[in-house]
């Protein structure tokens, strides 16, 4: 019989690296993110300087040159967080982490992984109760 391949259970563990060029969707995802929250850009702003106790300085001009495509300035992944609360969003994240196929996640979604892992653990658990007690005695 022909040994099936092991499945990689995380582009994490390959040793084949994904293309992870994403300025440009993320880049796409924040802006979208914008427009749909509703909110302007002086607005999310100033919604990011509170979140960060404000004590930073940022303003509408740079928040729109770390958004412009072909900028030579980055956004700060510092001002991430910042910038989900003053969205109220999280969606842009995901593009960041899409090359290697994992998505941002709740409390709530954590939990539901959580206990799917678990089920699966008590399923395994019950299959090696069934065949201990099936099986005979040595």
């Amino acid at each position: 019989m022909k040994k099936q391949p092991e499945l990689i259970s995380s582009l994490l563990e390959s040793e084949t690296p994904p293309n992870c060029e994403v300025n440009a969707i993320f880049l796409n995802a924040i802006n979208h993110a914008i427009t749909e929250a509703g909110l302007t850009r002086k607005r999310v702003v100033s919604r990011m300087n509170k979140s960060l106790g404000g004590k930073s300085n940022i303003t509408e001009s740079k928040l729109n040159k770390w958004l412009a495509p072909g900028s030579d300035r980055d956004f700060p992944m510092t001002y991430l967080p910042a910038l989900c609360w003053a969205l109220k969003s999280t969606e842009f994240v995901n593009a960041l982490l899409k090359p290697i196929q994992f998505r941002a996640t709740d409390p709530k979604g954590q939990n539901l992984q959580l206990a799917a892992q678990h089920l699966k653990l008590a399923k395994e658990l019950t299959e090696k109760a069934d065949k201990l007690m099936t099986s005979e005695i040595s």
